[in-house]
């Protein structure tokens, strides 16, 4: 297994983790590693870890640093219409399979409950206009990340609570990414 950036160190995730989650070793809890260079995982092969990043991870960080700069402070005040859906150009199939690759990084799971689609992702031909058939058990969720916790991110695939729209609500998650400015839910 290869070290995969999640998200993609295109999108700014390059800089020092400060804090990692909590390990066991033997019987003591011991502080989760401290390094510079980004969140990561070994959670894919070379080859696929390849293929994501010269083909999906500068469409997530285009998408990502667009999404940043229309939801400032700033630029929110200047909306034509305050709370509406940012007004971005992507490729939004290369952008999910830039977030599939890092959840199935993630969660090495997600490669024995949905095989046929971690098999589709490895082996399409997404220049030439392939797609992939998406399980019908299966939904990805998007959102904004908390603005008040601008370079907090987050890297998960148990069950957690988020508010949405004032109100808190559960969800049982196969993998998370938060990385400001966006939120993403299997």
């Amino acid at each position: 297994m290869s070290r995969t950036h999640v998200p993609p160190r295109a999108a700014g995730n390059d800089d020092r983790v400060e804090r990692a989650p909590d390990r066991f070793v033997g019987q003591l809890r011991e502080p989760g590693r401290w390094n510079r260079g980004g969140m990561w995982v070994r959670g894919l092969c070379k080859a696929c870890n390849s293929r994501c990043g010269g083909e999906y991870d500068r469409a997530y960080a285009d998408f990502s640093t667009q999404v940043q700069r229309l939801t400032t402070l700033g630029a929110r005040r200047l909306a034509i219409h305050p709370g509406a859906v940012p007004d971005v150009r992507f490729a939004p199939g290369a952008v999910i399979r830039c977030v599939l690759y890092g959840m199935f990084a993630l969660n090495s799971g997600l490669s024995t409950r949905y095989p046929s689609l971690a098999q589709q992702l490895a082996t399409e031909d997404y220049h030439r206009g392939s797609s992939v058939d998406w399980p019908a058990d299966l939904s990805l969720r998007l959102g904004l990340s908390d603005p008040r916790f601008p370079r907090s991110g987050l890297l998960a695939s148990r069950v957690w609570a988020v508010r949405v729209l004032e109100r808190s609500q559960a969800h049982t998650s196969l993998a998370d990414i938060v990385w400001p400015p966006l939120a993403w839910s299997l």
